[in-house]
């Protein structure tokens, strides 16, 4: 929610304005009137100096919560702290994190006491619009009819597989294999179900793999892509003589929260798979991907798990 910064009367005008710090103290206000609600549209107690956040109360002056945090040490160390110090940049909707478990299986599991789809979205990097194609209730309870609504106690399932494809012909450049192996040992460690496929052994140098993305969609189970083999500038993706994906062809039901993309080119490639959503992570190159040492820029760049 956002600050209450002005009052007018019926016809329109202002009446009162209020400007804050940045952890919510009154620094200016014009008028007489002192509203109810004031930083982050929070009820105000005018007598002890402290807004009332439905579970704790804040106190601006500090800083930080009067009471600990209701999930302890889950949502950090500091039990006491107010949007981890930082609150410019972060939001929490409730103070009631949302909870992800990865655990290598196809999908991931996702609790919450009490909160909405809009603090989960930024957490999975998929995008919040296309919330009914990636999410699976897991409680026997109905899908959310809106992203904002309040859900309490509720069980979700949400992507956790990611398709590793290796179409390099690339197995005399030895670090380009230690770097893929490396990631690949990356990704399982987060708790993400990778998936491998080695299309250079597929005989005929060629594999039917859009119908493994289809069918991974429709489970709801894809989180994202890591390939690595040749690409160009129009998106297609493959081995030196084959397309393995035309991405400018590829109808998936919803964007994906993670692409990594080591081909030449591949910058197209990225953009027209990724959801580009708050929190996704992708990596794509321009122009050509030259194998030199050390290979430390071909590393992953960091995965969001979920959850505090």
């Amino acid at each position: 929610m956002g600050n209450v910064i002005a009052l007018t009367d019926a016809s329109g005008s202002v009446t009162a304005t209020f400007r804050y710090t940045p952890f919510g103290q009154l620094s200016a206000r014009t008028g007489s009137v002192l509203p109810r609600y004031l930083f982050s549209s929070k009820e105000f107690d005018r007598t002890v100096g402290l807004y009332y956040y439905g579970y704790r109360y804040y106190a601006p002056r500090l800083g930080r919560w009067m009471t600990r945090d209701p999930i302890e040490e889950k949502g950090g160390i500091n039990v006491y702290s107010f949007l981890g110090n930082a609150s410019a940049d972060r939001f929490d909707t409730l103070g009631l994190a949302w909870k992800i478990q990865r655990t290598g299986k196809l999908q991931a599991i996702a609790t919450v006491d009490c909160d909405t789809l809009n603090t989960l979205a930024p957490m999975t990097g998929l995008s919040l619009r296309d919330y009914g194609k990636w999410l699976e209730p897991d409680d026997g309870q109905p899908m959310p009819q809106a992203s904002f609504l309040l859900l309490r106690n509720r069980r979700f399932k949400i992507p956790n597989t990611v398709y590793a494809i290796w179409a390099g012909n690339m197995g005399e450049v030895g670090q380009w294999w230690v770097e893929w192996s490396k990631n690949i040992a990356h990704l399982r460690g987060k708790g993400f179900r990778v998936m491998e496929f080695d299309v250079t052994m597929v005989h005929g140098d060629k594999v039917p793999f859009e119908r493994y993305l289809v069918q991974a969609e429709n489970l709801k189970v894809l989180h994202g892509i890591y390939f690595w083999g040749h690409g160009n500038d129009d998106g297609e993706l493959g081995t030196k003589r084959t397309t393995i994906l035309d991405v400018r062809k590829l109808q998936l039901p919803y964007k994906l929260a993670f692409t990594a993309i080591f081909a030449c080119d591949s910058n197209v490639a990225v953009k027209q798979i990724s959801s580009g959503a708050l929190g996704s992570v992708s990596r794509g190159h321009n122009g050509l991907l030259i194998p030199v040492f050390p290979g430390s820029r071909f590393n992953l760049p960091e995965l969001h798990q979920g959850g505090p």
